[in-house]
């Protein structure tokens, strides 16, 4: 139930994430379950995020990914999670070639586990390192083939802030009417 999280994540203050996290891992841990463990660690790397201890949830995120390296046994959730949160704290920190390459690895793994939301998190992640780079045509692009790939509006609402990426590129290209399409 801990791990049930994940999906609330962003709604939770810090300190009940950081307590939530902290009893998922321990639990975890108890029992043994690697994928469990990795996706409690993820919550508390996600938590250093939102603190602002980037290198704390980096190193978190490295760890976890070559421990189920190591295990060789399929744990996509947990692995496109870590890969997507170590790209995410890669751009953070300006690391751009770093980030959209472990965002193309994520591409590349969410489509053979044919993980569609996670296909969506890369490629808004693959735009939002273009967009970093003032490359606003190819961020433009991958934004767009973020949304093509799925009509399912639960899909949309999770990825919201590919249409808040969108918005923001029309606004800074003064194409207001465009801007505003994608921010209603």
């Amino acid at each position: 139930a801990l791990l049930l999280l994940n999906d609330q994540r962003q709604t939770l203050n810090a300190d009940a994430l950081h307590r939530y996290a902290l009893e998922a891992r321990q639990l975890s841990q108890r029992l043994g379950n690697p994928a469990q463990i990795a996706l409690a660690d993820y919550l508390v790397a996600y938590y250093y995020v939102r603190n602002g201890q980037l290198d704390s949830a980096l190193s978190l995120c490295r760890h976890q990914l070559d421990q189920l390296e190591k295990q060789g046994q399929d744990h996509s959730e947990a692995w496109l999670k870590l890969a997507a949160l170590q790209a995410h704290i890669s751009v953070k920190n300006n690391k751009y070639k770093e980030a959209i390459a472990t965002f193309y690895t994520t591409l590349a793994k969410a489509e053979k586990s044919n993980d569609t939301l996670m296909q969506m998190v890369a490629k808004n992640g693959i735009g939002w390192v273009n967009m970093e780079m003032n490359q606003s045509k190819e961020a433009l692009r991958w934004f767009s083939l973020a949304l093509q790939t799925s009509a399912n509006p639960v899909l949309h609402q999770k990825n919201a802030n590919i249409y808040s990426n969108k918005a923001a590129l029309y606004t800074a290209a003064n194409q207001f009417d465009s801007a505003d399409k994608y921010i209603n």
